[in-house]
């Protein structure tokens, strides 16, 4: 990896700390804009973070809400993603080739192909730096840490689908 691709990388992840911060803190004003913004630019990833509040616990749903806003900073500067919204049916193709993904790896752990299977799919996801640092907050958040197991994946496996269709959006559309 050169220098130019690994400065990026901690200034994303020093930009990623510094937005969580801000909702950590109830940047009232901050957190407002954000949600608006993903309201009228991701109806359908508004709708999934309301659909927390009725199965999960009200802690649980607020984090997740966190999260996602996390996920919105991070691509609502990209005109595509702003103008393009996920719709449950690529949200639901992205979960199905995921769900699959992880079904596969699970035949193939302990076998030599499973690393270079994981490898592969790491070289092909620009997304890895967030995903890193939500699985981080997942493991320094004790409402998440503690989240039943079963939430927790189905959870997991949504983020990373979001983040795959804005990925895809940004690579099939125009960039601000």
């Amino acid at each position: 990896m050169n220098n130019k691709k690994l400065l990026a990388q901690a200034k994303e992840l020093s930009d990623l700390d510094a937005v969580t911060r801000r909702i950590e803190k109830r940047d009232l004003p901050f957190i407002r804009s954000l949600s608006d913004e993903l309201a009228k630019h991701q109806p359908f990833m508004m709708s999934v973070i309301m659909g927390y509040t009725i199965d999960l616990k009200k802690e649980e749903a607020d984090a997740l809400l966190k999260i996602h806003l996390l996920i919105w900073w991070k691509y609502r500067q990209t005109k595509s993603c702003r103008n393009t919204p996920v719709t449950e049916a690529l949200h639901t193709k992205a979960m199905m080739r995921n769900t699959g993904f992880f079904k596969y790896l699970e035949k193939e752990e302990g076998t030599p192909m499973f690393s270079q299977t994981i490898s592969d799919d790491f070289k092909h996801n620009d997304h890895l730096v967030l995903l890193g640092y939500i699985t981080q907050l997942f493991q320094k958040w004790p409402v998440l840490k503690n989240m039943e197991e079963q939430d927790k994946g189905i959870v997991t496996l949504s983020i990373k689908s979001f983040t795959e269709c804005f990925e895809e959006m940004i690579k099939n559309g125009i960039r601000k």
